[in-house]
């Protein structure tokens, strides 16, 4: 079950990234440094940035929770 799930969440963390792509290239930014930017103000409240901010969280709780559980299946 655990396998199944990782799978899952692999899965779904793919399509994700792959969503940021555009973002990242469109501005020429890696996610992570755009986050750190947004969330101190520097680049406005433009509609495009708050989903970039939410897809990047969403990649993030992904990211922990895949952590997670290939650690329960070790």
């Amino acid at each position: 079950m655990v396998i199944l799930e990782s799978d899952h969440t692999r899965r779904e963390l793919d399509d994700l990234l792959t969503r940021l792509r555009p973002f990242e290239q469109q501005h020429r930014m890696q996610s992570g440094d755009f986050h750190v930017r947004f969330h101190a103000g520097e680049l406005g409240d433009e509609a495009k940035f708050f989903e970039w901010s939410a897809l990047y969280d969403m990649a993030g709780v992904l990211r922990q929770r895949l952590h997670h559980l290939e650690s329960v299946a070790e």
